[in-house]
């Protein structure tokens, strides 16, 4: 007889594990709030609100730029020659889908350029949303767990690069990873559902309104749907057919290649139409191979020469795949402590992370053919763009290894969640990826060196243009500088045009429009200044501009008469405390890049706080913040720290390279030095006069007639304390303070004399013996200062 009491199977508690499974709107909600976190973390940054990149500024410009009167024409600037002929700078090489969108989003708001940024960036976070939303839901359907597909999402999405251009408004990037989603997520229920009219739809609307990368997703895909198909085909009908007569059935019969071919008509159809727009605005008289987009498109296939497009470089490819492949893993783990960020980590993790992705797909059994086409799209594209494209590439374009840690996470949590004991391992996994995200997010988004410096620069940007458009709009404004300078400077080219909407802006030196306000990122009070407030962007006016170039340049150049201190590329002077930069002649690639001035003080004490480890100061500058090139000349004034200065390292690097470096004392300082000691009668005399200062905290040396010969040898200074116990621990068996120092680091040789000056301990000091020696030979000098320290006055009782 049985206990009717006891519980039966069927009403038995349910497992952990049953009840989460059960949430089906938990992960949904998980992942929401995971892409909330990514706009929270925007919406606190300062620079949110400001064109803060090339790309974001030109897309703006291509998009506000789009209309019906100009035949939905896209180019990024237009300008005016000296004849007030219209002028464009075309970019009509991709979809117009895209750059349409972010005309809807920007059209409410007028000519505020804040407003039109804070819409054009949130879009670009709703793209982003909209991607791990479609990837969620197609690794539902591939494995019919939502705590897998939102473990994987989370964990793929907290890529360096998607995070960190997140904000980047473009129809290509974050729109493009969209564009992808949407296309895999076709690809799954096509393969699931066969609906391939659903799959067709959605890879033309994904082309129109991303950039091109589709195409990566859609090459794999077709190449192995197809050999699949071929592969059936030949085992099914073994012997009783020829193969080529089995492959003509299969292309008949398949519907991969008709996919192909639809996709590329209707690529075609949309260049199509860009180049006809691009045709008409120049008047049909321009050979179609001679317009800027059909050029541009050339060039990408290989088929027309770049200037700055080089060959084929083999290693150079792979070592770029497997980093950026490496780099596309969370953030927050990969990281750490720099141990994947440096060297050869980030390539040796996306070699092993590669391999182990097509590794898994040879096991997998639901959705093979999406999955690895997903993994190696971003290898496609990469693999194409270092073939025919900018040989140094994007680094942006490593969103699009999204693949592989999402295909990768995929396939090892689905199979270890089919092992009996590790049914809650994609529970236990979705909730280690929403830290690892959060903190990916906010250590890309929000606290990078990068971004601060970014956020603080690009807010003064933007107040400054807010109030230069209160004066110039409907104005004409003259933009100084070349174009490389305004990239460097404001950003990108472009940015002006997006910054002050109502303005003609104009680049020629030569006006068909009288006297212009002037725009140049340099204050001269002797100019005619109207925005005496402003920190980086001033405007002047109304002015000519070649009037207010050759006096900018002549106001700089100025400071540098006499000899220079320094010849190398440039010639550079010391005058009034700045350093001075000239080069004569000089043209735009002179200016590119960034120059490094390396400072050197008299006293480390002197050096910032984050500058004493290092022993030296440094001052980053793009040319055009400081100087200006006028009738084949470049001018730079660069001010420098109030504090002593002893020496100086300057140098130029574009891309990675150095151009040019030099060192040179700072010789008016050891001039002044010379004179003041030569005022006051030696404390020691040998080869060099020995002087102390009035308080005994620094020793000068001085010698003349001097050369090089008389410094090349080191020099040593030995200070012995009153006290032992002053002395560094691991000198107090020496009994003194080793100071050496080599001359030609410390001091100037100048008009036949030199000098040196260097600090010395502050604590009490008993006696000073100092000189120069030779290497296994011994003191070429020496001579002993005994040191008298005044004795305080101790106060009366």
């Amino acid at each position: 007889m049985t206990d009717s009491s006891a519980p039966t199977p069927s009403s038995s508690p349910p497992t952990v594990a049953a009840i989460l499974m059960r949430h089906r709107l938990l992960p949904a909600l998980l992942l929401t709030a995971a892409m909330a976190l990514v706009f929270a973390l925007h919406f606190d940054r300062a620079h949110f609100y400001a064109p803060i990149d090339a790309e974001t500024a030109k897309n703006l410009s291509i998009s506000e730029n789009l209309s019906p009167q100009r035949a939905f024409l896209m180019f990024r600037r237009l300008t005016w020659d000296k004849d007030g002929e219209p002028a464009y700078v075309m970019y009509s090489r991709f979809p117009i889908g895209g750059f349409a969108l972010i005309k809807l989003v920007i059209l409410p708001f007028g000519d505020n350029a804040a407003a039109k940024v804070f819409a054009g960036r949130m879009l670009m976070l709703t793209s982003l949303a909209a991607a791990a939303f479609l990837a969620y839901r197609a690794i539902i359907r591939i494995v019919s767990d939502r705590w897998v597909a939102l473990a994987a999402v989370l964990a793929a999405f907290s890529s360096y690069y998607v995070l960190r251009y997140s904000v980047v408004v473009s129809n290509e990037w974050i729109m493009d990873l969209f564009a992808v989603m949407l296309t895999f997520h076709a690809m799954v229920v096509f393969v699931q559902e066969g609906r391939f009219r659903q799959l067709l739809i959605k890879t033309c609307i994904a082309l129109l309104i991303g950039g091109w990368h589709v195409y990566a997703l859609l090459l794999p895909f077709i190449a192995l749907g197809l050999g699949s198909e071929l592969a059936n085909a030949v085992r099914a009908r073994s012997g009783s057919h020829g193969r080529v007569s089995i492959l003509i059935a299969t292309l008949r019969r398949s519907l991969h290649p008709r996919l192909g071919v639809a996709a590329l008509l209707f690529g075609a159809a949309l260049l199509t139409f860009n180049f006809a727009s691009e045709y008409a605005a120049f008047g049909g008289e321009r050979p179609l191979t001679e317009l800027p987009s059909v050029k541009s498109a050339l060039s990408k296939v290989g088929l027309s020469p770049h200037k700055y497009y080089t060959e084929f470089n083999f290693a150079r490819l792979v070592d770029r795949q497997l980093g950026r492949v490496g780099a596309s893993f969370p953030y927050a783990l990969t990281q750490w402590r720099g141990a994947f960020t440096q060297g050869a980590a980030p390539i040796a993790l996306g070699a092993v992370a590669l391999g182990a992705c097509l590794l898994a797909l040879l096991f997998a059994r639901r959705c093979r053919i999406p999955m690895a086409a997903l993994a190696l799209s971003g290898v496609c594209w990469g693999t194409l763009g270092h073939r025919f494209a900018l040989a140094h590439g994007h680094e942006i374009e490593g969103i699009f290894y999204v693949g592989v840690p999402l295909t990768l996470f995929t396939l090892l949590l689905f199979g270890a969640k089919r092992i009996r004991n590790l049914r809650l391992l994609p529970v236990a996994a979705a909730a280690a990826a929403l830290p690892v995200f959060a903190l990916s997010a906010w250590q890309i988004i929000a606290t990078t060196p990068e971004s601060a410096r970014e956020a603080d620069s690009h807010a003064r940007i933007a107040a400054d243009f807010e109030v230069i458009r209160e004066i110039a709009k409907g104005k004409n404004v003259f933009v100084n500088q070349d174009e490389f300078s305004r990239a460097a400077f404001y950003g990108s080219a472009s940015a002006p045009t997006v910054l002050l909407p109502g303005s003609r802006i104009r680049y020629a030196d030569e006006s068909p429009f009288g006297l212009d306000f002037a725009l140049m990122p340099h204050r001269d009070e002797r100019l005619p200044l109207l925005t005496p407030d402003n920190e980086i962007a001033f405007l002047y006016g109304p002015v000519d501009p070649t009037d207010l170039s050759r006096a900018r340049f002549n106001s700089i150049a100025s400071g540098a008469s006499g000899e220079p201190a320094a010849r190398s590329a440039y010639n550079l002077f010391l005058k009034d405390g700045a350093l001075v930069y000239l080069k004569e002649p000089c043209d735009a690639a002179d200016i590119w890049g960034w120059f490094h001035v390396d400072i050197f003080p008299a006293r480390s004490d002197d050096l910032p706080a984050h500058a004493q480890r290092r022993g030296y100061d440094r001052l980053l500058f793009q040319f055009p913040r400081f100087g200006a090139r006028f009738d084949g000349k470049c001018a730079a004034s660069v001010p420098l720290p109030d504090y002593p200065v002893a020496r100086f390292r300057a140098e130029q690097w574009w891309a990675a390279e150095q151009r040019w470096a030099v060192k040179f004392p700072n010789t008016p300082a050891y001039r002044a030095i010379y004179e003041d000691a030569a005022l006051r009668e030696p404390d020691a005399r040998a080869a060099f006069n020995l002087h102390l200062d009035s308080d005994g905290r620094a020793l000068t040396y001085t010698r003349e007639p001097c050369g090089a010969p008389d410094v090349e040898r080191p020099f040593f200074l030995h200070v012995e304390p009153e006290r032992a116990g002053d002395l560094p621990r691991d000198r107090r068996e020496w009994g003194f303070d080793a100071l050496d120092f080599d001359f030609r680091l410390r001091g100037a040789v100048f008009d036949g004399k030199c000098a040196a000056k260097i600090p010395l301990p502050s604590y009490p000091i008993a006696g000073i013996r100092t000189g120069q020696w030779i290497r296994g030979a011994g003191e070429i000098w020496e001579a002993t200062i005994p040191f008298e320290r005044p004795t305080p006055i101790q106060p009366s009782r």
